[in-house]
């Protein structure tokens, strides 16, 4: 049943017989129809008196489903491992693209606003010097409204912009 182990066995079983102690020896041996048995064999030194080894007592378990039950252990262990990671990358990934994303959505915002603040100073400009210039009590009205709520846009772009900067760690 040893058959091609003896090579390991051989120098376990001297080391025995000088009295020394030896973890069990793991081996795989080859069974019928290409199957395996997995075996542990434990070694005791036979002793005639204190000093005196006569022989070597074997003791030889079956641990082919502990053995089995390990490697089944160790594949899903390397599976979870592989989900983990690629589940790792998904994430990191997933993160990379919303980072790139708020930047881009930042970048519009503080350009859009910049973009919108000129046109509305040439409004709040030219309603000042139309206030200034000989009008109507209505037109003065009108211009007022005008200058008020350009102002109040103006403030709310404002405030828009400031936000984009806080995002963008600019303020």
């Amino acid at each position: 049943a040893v058959e091609g182990q003896q090579e390991k066995i051989d120098p376990v079983i001297k080391q025995i017989a000088m009295g020394k102690y030896h973890e069990p020896l793991r081996l795989t041996l080859a069974k019928r129809k290409q199957s395996q048995l997995h075996v542990s064999m434990s070694f005791s030194p036979i002793m005639l008196d204190s000093h005196r080894v006569v022989g070597v007592a074997t003791i030889i378990r079956d641990i082919t489903e502990q053995v089995e039950a390990e490697e089944e252990i160790q594949k899903m262990n390397a599976s979870l491992e592989y989900q983990v990671q690629e589940r790792t990358r998904e994430l990191e990934a997933a993160r990379n693209e919303a980072l790139s994303a708020s930047l881009t959505k930042s970048s519009f915002i503080a350009n859009v606003s910049h973009e919108m603040r000129t046109p509305l100073n040439g409004i709040i400009g030219f309603t000042n010097l139309l206030l200034k210039s000989d009008i109507s009590l209505t037109q003065r009205d009108y211009l007022d409204t005008i200058q008020k709520s350009s102002e109040s846009l103006l403030s709310i772009i404002n405030d828009i912009l400031d936000f984009s900067k806080i995002e963008a760690g600019k303020l």
